[in-house]
């Protein structure tokens, strides 16, 4: 997201015989603006990189981007919790595909051990409550579509691991658009830890954006 304001103008000059058509200048597409702010107030937004965002006056959620629509949900958690963010992918209305990590995640086998454990504990997670004034959230700043091809990536690894001559099958028709799911950790020393399951742990530096 970009704020900012116009603060004045210019005008200038192309050279043609750089140009294959008239509209070349255009040729790579366009640059949108969307004001960082809350969409139900209007109030300055928390300045952080991320698609989803709770608006401190107002206490609405502004979904931006490739997000807007999304389904959100959030596991029963404590007020001292930290709501960590994944995207869950649905094979069919009873399968899970994969839980990915909805927050960006340099190391690929830390990405993978945690994709696997929260894939393998979410059915026992119970869903229901919504956000309010005290709860804390990591940043959402893996887009949907990234999701669904690391969800093929974690997948294939696990077929892999069973049967090396396998061959790379694509995801088929889901049965809904991935959607957001906030699961409740704890910190401890150096890990996070699943507050409702305390099961599934992960590194405290990968999550370094939150409120």
């Amino acid at each position: 997201a970009v704020s900012g304001r116009v603060v004045g103008h210019t005008n200038y000059f192309v050279d043609e015989k750089f140009c294959a058509t008239s509209d070349a200048a255009n040729s790579f597409g366009r640059l949108g603006l969307e004001f960082h702010r809350c969409t139900t107030c209007g109030e300055d937004l928390p300045a952080r990189a991320s698609y989803v965002y709770r608006c401190g006056n107002c206490d609405k959620c502004t979904l931006l981007g490739p997000v807007q629509g999304t389904a959100i949900a959030l596991a029963e958690h404590s007020p001292e919790d930290l709501l960590v963010p994944f995207w869950l992918i649905m094979k069919d209305q009873s399968t899970i595909g994969a839980m990915i990590p909805a927050f960006r995640i340099a190391n690929a086998e830390a990405l993978f051990r945690l994709s696997r454990r929260m894939t393998a504990a979410v059915s026992r997670l119970s869903v229901g409550s919504n956000f309010s004034a005290e709860v804390r959230t990591g940043a959402v700043n893996l887009a949907p579509g990234e999701a669904l091809a690391l969800a093929d990536v974690v997948s294939y690894r696990a077929v892999l691991e069973k049967n090396k001559r396998a061959m790379f099958e694509p995801s088929t028709v889901l049965s809904a658009p991935p959607s957001l799911l906030y699961v409740p950790f704890r910190a401890e020393e150096y890990f996070y830890v699943d507050a409702a399951l305390r099961a599934v742990t992960f590194e405290r530096a990968l999550l370094r954006d939150r409120d």
